[in-house]
């Protein structure tokens, strides 16, 4: 039996309700969570006229309902970024201006993270049917354009009722507050709540939660008490979204303590701050730009940093769905792909855990973190120790002759010059290319005296390909001699690959030079001053969780200038400065009235 919120008045359940008991109870949350959205939009979007208020966009509430076209529509994004080319527009003017902030839903690793961190809940719900799913807008995941469906919000409910049952079982020990101690239990769930909230509880959702705790404990019992207002939490818009507010400013909103907090947390730790993050908050030790560097710098190394760096490497090299691939190779077993995925992680772990290790390192060394399953594919010995690291043959240099980007970056049963030739032309040189037409042929049949470059060449020459293809195929050339998996191969079908290849110009990057194998694409990449921007803008690109515009000119030539000195390219410094940058600490102004993003 259900109680639909009729039986809800004056945030208490009507006599009738109270019959229907636990329904009733999850229905009076829920309704709660919507106060605290309408709080919340009326607050981001309209804003107080005359009062200097900002706001963010408005929430894509529990509903549905936001910024954009309704239930289930989308928003319109902003433009793609000018890119690396950004960073030379910076001139004294802009010093002060940030792009636009559009309204962000956090990710599936974010969800996990935050209620790990939150309720100890350590159970993956954001892979359950129904749980919205992840999109990306350019390199990165962004969620900036579906609004939420009644499908969606049936996720988020169902995975706010299995942690909040959980998590009742867990209050005692987690708060240290006696089952009589009600005040002890709302003080701390309201820490809880301000950390779900990515660092702000404003008075108004602090009322709501705590009459919420009261009239449920009235009602049942401490218990259900706590697992109201844990669901109800956890279906907040402001837990679900990154909504800040600041203080408007002539050019943009400075973010408060808090709010720097909270996009701290989501940028190194992918979750949300803890307690000791909003201390610092409120003692005024992320005041200046040089004490957030110094926070984020201590933040990346806590073993919580080592989510943001798995979750980083893997969309940049467009591999994050490596554990849901397939390959038509008996080779190709779970034990070998989980391997795959460590790996590269690991390769990208270490990289920033040691602040000397640059980014033309990352890209030539031939150090790597392998198991058993891929020595055998690598026919090197394996280590005594799993992963640790191990010194690979000349042909495994640098991070793209890893497996895993090999292997993602292919086909079922062949592997790819086009899938692995984008990735490159997209990450490394900040290039965006066109989704190709849908009634392309994508099954391309490889003869038994074909090599698949030869099958491939013939496909993608015809006209209404070759316009696209120019600017992808011949950099997938340097990876001729890994197959599907990633194996080694100097021969395919009796004839040797070939893997000379070349980078032309592309629609926005100018990088050009012709090369002969991976490694040498790999050195072209690592010494180019374009490439090392392209890396230090897409950094960027997910610290901010939107792509640039040219209004962060400054904040973008800032961070280079860091990554850049004294030609050191430290990836450590790099993720370090971008949280020092002044498009860190600050939005775009959003005025009463004016229309959300």
């Amino acid at each position: 039996m259900s109680c639909d919120l009729s039986h809800v008045a004056n945030g208490h359940c009507s006599d009738r309700a109270i019959g229907l008991g636990w329904s009733c109870v999850f229905r009076l949350a829920y309704s709660h969570a919507l106060l605290i959205c309408c709080l919340v939009v009326a607050s981001a979007c309209e804003g107080t006229a005359g009062g200097g208020a900002t706001g963010t966009a408005g929430a894509a509430g529990l509903g549905g309902a936001g910024g954009g076209s309704g239930a289930g529509g989308s928003v319109v994004p902003p433009p793609p970024g000018p890119g690396p080319q950004a960073i030379a527009a910076c001139t004294p003017a802009m010093q002060t201006q940030v792009g636009p902030t559009p309204l962000r839903r956090i990710s599936s690793v974010e969800y996990r993270n935050a209620v790990r961190d939150l309720f100890g809940q350590t159970t993956d719900l954001t892979a359950a049917s129904g749980f919205p799913a992840d999109e990306k807008v350019g390199s990165f995941i962004a969620n900036i354009q579906t609004t939420l469906s009644s499908t969606n919000n049936e996720g988020y409910m169902t995975a706010a009722e299995s942690v909040s049952s959980g998590f009742v079982a867990r209050f005692a020990t987690a708060s240290a507050c006696a089952a009589t101690d009600a005040a002890c239990a709302q003080t701390y769930l309201m820490k809880l709540a301000r950390r779900a909230f990515h660092g702000t509880l404003d008075a108004d959702a602090e009322t709501a939660l705590r009459t919420l705790y009261t009239n449920v404990r009235q009602m049942l019992d401490a218990n259900g008490a706590v697992e109201a207002v844990t669901r109800s939490i956890l279906l907040s818009p402001r837990f679900l979204f990154m909504i800040e507010n600041g203080t408007a400013g002539t050019d943009a909103a400075t973010l408060t303590a808090s709010e720097v907090a909270g996009r701290l947390a989501a940028f190194i730790w992918r979750s949300v701050p803890d307690q000791p993050l909003l201390d610092a908050a409120d003692a005024g030790g992320l005041a200046t730009p040089a004490q957030i560097m110094q926070r984020a710098d201590t933040m990346l190394s806590d073993a919580r940093g080592q989510a943001m760096l798995d979750d980083f490497v893997l969309q940049w090299l467009e591999t994050t769905d490596i554990l849901r691939v397939s390959r038509d190779d008996a080779a190709f077993t779970p034990a070998l792909r989980d391997a795959m995925a460590r790996e590269i992680t690991l390769v990208f772990e270490n990289a920033v855990a040691n602040p000397a290790t640059t980014f033309g390192q990352l890209l030539t060394s031939n150090t790597s973190y392998i198991n058993a399953d891929l020595a055998s594919l690598y026919g090197v010995p394996a280590p005594a120790t799993p992963y640790a690291a191990t010194q690979l043959p000349d042909n495994r240099r640098g991070i793209l002759t890893r497996a895993a980007f090999l292997t993602y970056n292919a086909h079922p049963q062949s592997p790819s010059q086009v899938l692995r030739g984008k990735a490159v032309r997209e990450q490394f040189l900040c290039d965006r290319i066109p989704a190709p037409p849908k009634d392309v042929e994508r099954n391309v049949p490889i003869g038994s005296d074909q090599t698949t470059q030869e099958a491939f060449d013939a496909h993608t020459t015809v006209a209404t390909c070759a316009n696209c293809h120019k600017w992808l195929d011949k950099i997938g050339y340097a990876f001729n001699n890994y197959d599907m998996i990633g194996r080694y191969r100097d021969m395919e079908n009796g004839k040797a690959v070939n893997t000379a290849g070349e980078i032309v110009a592309g629609p926005m990057s100018p990088v050009t030079g012709k090369f002969n194998g991976a490694y040498e694409l790999e050195q072209l990449l690592s010494t180019t001053e374009y490439v090392q921007q392209c890396f230090a803008v897409q950094a960027s690109r997910y610290a901010l969780g939107r792509d640039e515009a040219g209004a962060d000119a400054c904040s973008l030539k800032s961070a280079w200038d860091a990554f850049a000195a004294g030609g050191q390219f430290s990836i450590r410094q790099l993720l370090v400065s971008l949280a020092g940058t002044y498009a860190f600490s600050h939005r775009n102004n959003v005025r009463a009235g004016q229309a959300c993003r």
